[in-house]
């Protein structure tokens, strides 16, 4: 089946991984030096960044603080991230790509017109700040039949603010949030030969694919915990369209986004929520 994007319960704050066996299993790498760290946040913008537009329509929303603001099932919501496409595949298996510390930033746009923003400020690896890609990844169903799937999943975690709507001008919610989204295609082969055309042809970082409910999945999920008091929100939805966009240049880690916290404060919110395993097979 294709994967499911890595992301949180909003019903319970607390992370859970919905994926296949490909996203069940991760191998992280070093910490990104401060020169890949630092590739979007400059002007003019590297050529290696490049940012994507996605719109989704809400499934599931857990929001008793209305900080997305009225929100309900069946509405739209737009945004962008930001790659930088410069970043090594750490997976030597071939048609497998796993991208870390691919994702620089993402925003986050409500119908109420309230925003939301997510950097890339974890000084630590880890499966937040990703890309994973499997291209025809084959699967034996029994009775001569396989399945080969394609898989694009990512994720960002990170500090997080929410500004717009009813807040005050230059005044914004800060937190931290986890956005995950995912797309994916499978073929059996024996009842379609040829398997139709696939979404990705290779495990590089693959280009927007346009409209995506063609697919088998193609879902987006995002979690906020608000930094100074309990309150948090999540949701889920069903994406729409992930086109290309205009390079977004992704802000300075805690200027931009005026959150006053160091790095105890992210590891204290990543460490409480269980992880994947680290092993990869």
């Amino acid at each position: 089946m294709p994967t499911r994007p890595i992301g949180l319960d909003p019903s319970s704050g607390f992370s859970t991984v919905f994926s296949s066996a490909g996203l069940l299993a991760l191998t992280l790498a070093a910490a990104p030096s401060p020169a890949q760290a630092e590739s979007c946040l400059v002007e003019p913008l590297p050529a290696q960044c490049r940012s994507y537009a996605f719109t989704a329509v809400v499934t599931t929303v857990g929001d008793p603080a209305f900080l997305f603001e009225p929100l309900a099932v069946g509405d739209t919501i737009s945004g962008t991230f930001t790659l930088d496409m410069d970043v090594e595949d750490i997976d030597p298996r071939v048609d497998f790509g796993f991208y870390e510390d691919a994702v620089k930033c993402a925003t986050v746009d409500f119908p109420s017109g309230r925003s939301l923003e997510i950097l890339n400020d974890d000084p630590a690896p880890g499966q937040e700040r990703m890309i994973l890609v499997e291209n025809d990844r084959p699967q034996p169903l029994g009775g001569g039949f396989n399945s080969f799937t394609d898989n694009v999943a990512g994720s960002l975690g990170g500090p997080s603010g929410i500004v717009g709507g009813f807040i005050p001008p230059d005044t914004r919610i800060a937190g931290m949030a986890v956005l995950g989204f995912g797309y994916g295609k499978a073929c059996i082969q024996g009842f379609q030969t040829p398997c139709p055309p696939t979404v990705i042809s290779d495990d590089a970082i693959p280009g927007p694919p346009g409209d995506v409910t063609v697919l088998d999945a193609a879902l987006l999920d995002l979690n906020f915990q608000e930094l100074q008091g309990p309150s948090s929100a999540g949701l889920f939805s069903e994406l729409q369209n992930i086109d290309a966009t205009d390079p977004v240049q992704c802000p300075e880690p805690g200027l931009g986004i005026a959150l006053a916290v160091g790095g105890l404060g992210l590891a204290g919110f990543f460490s409480a929520r269980p992880k994947a395993p680290r092993s990869r097979a």
